[in-house]
């Protein structure tokens, strides 16, 4: 089967409130989507499941490319 989907490392962080700096006085960033890596095959069902705030509407969005501001370290994304 071939992949669809291939998911490589990737991973989201949004910029937290301003006024909220981490110990070294730098801008504290939250990361909604820890390093992930997962492949869809083709005809594959697949499914996304975790308590609220888990973090699956957005790495659907990443996944639809649907997000603006992305912030993708050392990462890949492929879609066929």
């Amino acid at each position: 089967m071939n992949d669809m989907i291939v998911l490589n490392n990737v991973t989201k962080s949004f910029l937290s409130d301003r006024s909220i700096k981490d110990k070294d006085g730098k801008p504290h960033w939250f990361t909604a989507v820890e390093p992930t890596s997962l492949s869809v095959q083709q005809g594959e069902i697949f499914g996304l499941m975790g308590y609220s705030g888990a973090g699956k509407s957005t790495l659907l969005r990443l996944i639809k490319c649907l997000s603006v501001q992305m912030l993708v370290k050392s990462s890949s994304m492929a879609l066929t």
